[in-house]
């Protein structure tokens, strides 16, 4: 505004009172700082109204009206227009009349002061040009009214299913709701910014991952290529077979040794107290108290799985006792081998299965075909020697009852 705005002299006193201005600057005044709610309001504070209620316009012009003489109406609007509007000299940083008058006739205006304001101040003083000052003004609010009322035609033909005056309305609640969505926007942003650190960290952490996954599949391939130079997976089986094999072998030598413990507390002989009977000697004898001979003569045994390592000690014991002995390793039970099972039944008259080394699947295979040959089978809880015995001695016993 350098080009329009001068500065001069401050505006300084006498003042001039409201109903010392033009009509037509006092109708401007009062229509730009009250509207008609505020017009009926300062009527009915002042006990103006009969009772009816003029039309806005005729309030409007009745207001105007009682201003244009010192009537207590025109004081009491003076009072407030001055409490209004004084406070916006400071802002205007000592401009004198004439170049307020400029801001007025000008396009720029001073956001932060209103156009009555302006107008106020323009012509509030006593000058020698007032007159020239207050047809300026007229001029200037003339054709800015021209332009006002374009636009609110316009504005009606516009929004059908509103008034142009709800435009100032929505005007603001978008304002406020477009800086929400800038808020929001802001907020958006700084969360991209995080989520670009965060897939920066997936990112390398992902790189870390590939390369653990690569060095774990070239581990995989040097296990892999051992284990086909172990055997393969068979070895794993016979491994484990041999690890169970051993849990049971471990068993039995504690029973064997505990055996031995018994029969050494039990030795009456003071010079041979201190004699160990040999492993031989102890490993045939009976888990049971009693000394009865093992009876199996004419006798068919099948042993179906167990431990490999003990099929000659289980063969010795049957066939020691005048018994036949059939075995089946009890692996690969599948439905090609379900016949050998079948066969191997029917021959027996006692069907044994341990269940430490026979799955479920093996079990339920060896008890169907027992109902089918209507053979009696019976399931042992280990596969020790010594539970073998045991429930051969069992099997006789009944046999002989």
């Amino acid at each position: 505004m350098g080009g329009i705005v001068s500065r001069g002299e401050k505006i300084s006193s006498p003042k001039r009172r409201l109903w010392e201005f033009k009509s037509f600057i006092i109708c401007r005044l009062l229509g730009l700082t009250f509207d008609e709610r505020d017009t009926a309001r300062i009527f009915r504070k002042l006990k103006l109204l009969d009772g009816h209620l003029p039309s806005p316009s005729e309030l409007h012009g009745m207001l105007v009206y009682a201003c244009t003489e010192p009537t207590p109406v025109a004081k009491h609007m003076d009072r407030l227009l001055e409490e209004k509007f004084d406070s916006y000299r400071g802002k205007l940083n000592g401009l004198d009349q004439k170049a307020i008058c400029s801001l007025i006739e000008g396009e720029e205006k001073l956001k932060s002061i209103p156009l009555p304001a302006l107008i106020w101040l323009a012509v509030r003083n006593q000058r020698l040009d007032i007159d020239e000052i207050e047809v300026r003004i007229f001029n200037a609010v003339h054709m800015k009214e021209h332009r006002a009322l374009r636009f609110y035609d316009q504005l009606s033909q516009i929004l059908p299913y509103g008034k142009a005056e709800d435009v100032i309305g929505e005007l603001r609640e978008t304002l406020k709701l477009n800086e929400r969505l800038e808020d929001k926007v802001q907020r958006l942003e700084q969360k991209k910014e995080e989520l670009g650190g965060k897939m920066e960290n997936m990112e390398e952490e992902k790189s870390c991952l590939s390369l653990s996954l690569t060095e774990q599949r070239r581990v995989s391939e040097e296990l892999k290529l051992k284990l086909e130079g172990l055997g393969g997976e068979p070895a794993l089986e016979q491994m484990e077979c041999m690890r169970r094999e051993m849990d049971i072998l471990a068993r039995e030598v504690k029973f064997l040794t505990e055996e031995l413990s018994r029969r050494e507390a039990r030795t009456t002989s003071p010079e041979r107290s201190n004699e160990a009977p040999s492993f031989e000697q102890v490993k045939l004898e009976l888990p049971r108290e009693s000394l009865e001979p093992l009876l199996l003569t004419g006798r068919t045994i099948a042993l179906v799985g167990g431990l490999e390592s003990l099929v000659p000690y289980y063969r010795e014991t049957v066939e020691s006792a005048g018994g036949k002995f059939y075995y089946y390793c009890g692996r690969c039970l599948c439905s090609q081998r379900m016949k050998e099972i079948q066969s191997l039944v029917d021959k027996a008259d006692m069907v044994f299965c341990p269940v430490d080394q026979n799955s479920h699947n093996a079990c339920r295979c060896v008890k169907k075909a027992c109902r089918l040959s209507g053979r009696s089978c019976r399931f042992l809880h280990n596969s020790g020697l010594n539970a073998f015995k045991r429930e051969l001695y069992d099997f006789t016993s009944v046999e002989l009852n």
